[in-house]
């Protein structure tokens, strides 16, 4: 069944926001249902976790984009999330329209003298980074090998005066142990120490050893955590058995131990308490966290009960929003899977400390990014609404995001080119489209 045209956008829209909004609030980061309402309808964003190509039609005026932009853009995006993450928050899309009229040398040119740096060098870093973490894992691999084989035959020069079969038994366990790469012991060590970094990854930790070293590695774990990965090391190395002697002789001093001391009543058994890390999203309804020990709304299952742990699912709106948010600043998130392991860290820690996670990683928290989002639509709506009522229904969505993605400075330009207005048609009126003469800020 057709809709009317821009319905949504206007009486549709308004009303069903309106309608949600009185049972509870839509938005976790600020009181504007309408607008949210209208980013959980982004079809584009529905059931697909794709990576988002800038190249091919352009949403604004469905023209063919340069072929050459995408592997621009995206270079482009990784020098400045690499130098200057402002850059990305803003938007590079006018730099890589700029780049696509005067040549690549010229905006190498610009970048070196600003930042020491081009592109060039920036391919060449990255191929150095992938060298060095692979002969990292090879070196790894190669030591943990060296050691174990210098291990017994130190064992067997030195002649053992052990038992063949406490021998065997020694050389069977340690067998059993095979060569941890980086990423296994580091795995290993944060199950230990500090499980909500395995939910958030090692590939940044992986960076400071490849960068600094193992021996750095090591001082920083030890001074956050009081231990490092050679306790890691410490903690899998072989054990020597016990004899059954001495096995024996160990049970019959606690068997007279537990006879000795005097009997107790027996203790109530204790509810579990939850993880100190365990906290779930903050919900439209409350402001605060709710812990792990709080039963679900409508789930019988409890921890008291002995029932596993029921995770609160994380609303599809807040899921588009975050693949939204990796589009614009690690889309290959989308095309790995690797957001899914976002979500489930969102549901397990909370929308605030995704925010300050993301904000720590690409210079820009979650919810100053959804803020920006709902603000950039509310203006889309309004240009649309005066100029081409009809976009309003079809393709608004993948303007937003173009938007946040290029910046808006590139929206702008587009806009002009199209309709002779920008988003400050208000104040401004007609500008010039004229893009030789936008000197954009490196």
């Amino acid at each position: 069944m057709a809709r009317k045209k821009g319905s949504l956008g206007k009486k549709k829209g308004t009303k069903i926001g309106k309608k949600r909004n009185k049972k509870k609030k839509q938005n976790i980061w600020e009181d504007r249902a309408p607008s949210v309402a209208s980013l959980r309808q982004l079809s584009y964003f529905k059931n697909q976790a794709t990576l988002d190509r800038v190249s091919g039609a352009h949403p604004v005026s469905f023209k063919a984009d340069h072929s050459d932009r995408f592997e621009l853009f995206e270079q482009l995006r990784r020098f400045y999330q690499r130098f200057d993450k402002v850059h990305v928050t803003a938007g590079i899309g006018q730099i890589v329209d700029w780049a696509l009229i005067h040549g690549r040398d010229e905006l190498n040119q610009r970048l070196l003298i600003k930042y020491g740096e081009t592109l060039d060098t920036l391919l060449k870093l990255e191929e150095e980074e992938d060298a060095r973490e692979a002969r990292m894992r090879t070196y790894t691999e190669e030591s943990h090998e060296s050691s174990e084989t210098w291990h017994y035959e130190s064992v067997d020069h030195e002649g053992s005066q052990m038992s063949q079969e406490h021998e065997y038994e020694r050389k069977d366990t340690s067998n059993s142990n095979k060569p941890k790469t980086l990423r296994e012991k580091l795995s290993t060590f944060f199950e230990k120490h500090d499980p909500n970094q395995l939910a958030i990854g090692l590939d940044d930790i992986i960076d400071v050893a490849k960068t600094d070293g193992i021996d750095a590695l090591n001082q920083e774990l030890k001074s956050k955590y009081d231990a490092n990965l050679d306790d890691v090391d410490e903690a899998t190395s072989d054990k020597v058995k016990p004899t059954v002697e001495e096995v024996k002789k160990n049970s019959a001093k606690r068997e007279k131990k537990n006879k000795d001391r005097p009997q107790q009543p027996p203790r109530k058994p204790r509810k579990p308490k939850p993880s100190p890390g365990a906290v779930k999203l903050i919900t439209s309804e409350q402001s605060s966290p709710i812990t792990t020990s709080e039963k679900s709304k409508g789930s019988k299952t409890s921890l008291a009960s002995g029932g596993s742990r029921v995770r609160k699912k994380l609303p599809d709106y807040v899921k588009h929003l975050i693949s939204m948010y990796y589009a614009v600043y690690d889309p290959y998130k989308l095309s790995n899977g690797g957001v899914k392991v976002v979500y489930r860290w969102t549901e397990d820690n909370g929308a605030e400390a995704l925010s300050k996670q993301l904000e720590a990683k690409y210079g820009e928290g979650f919810k100053p990014f959804v803020k920006r989002a709902n603000e950039l639509q509310d203006e889309l709506v309004k240009f649309y609404t005066k100029y081409d009522k009809q976009r309003l229904v079809q393709g608004l969505e993948k303007i937003v995001k173009w938007g946040l993605k290029n910046g808006r400075p590139a929206l702008n330009f587009s806009l002009r080119e199209m309709y002779g207005y920008d988003l400050n048609w208000e104040t401004a009126g007609n500008v010039d489209v004229s893009f030789d003469a936008i000197t954009p800020d490196f």
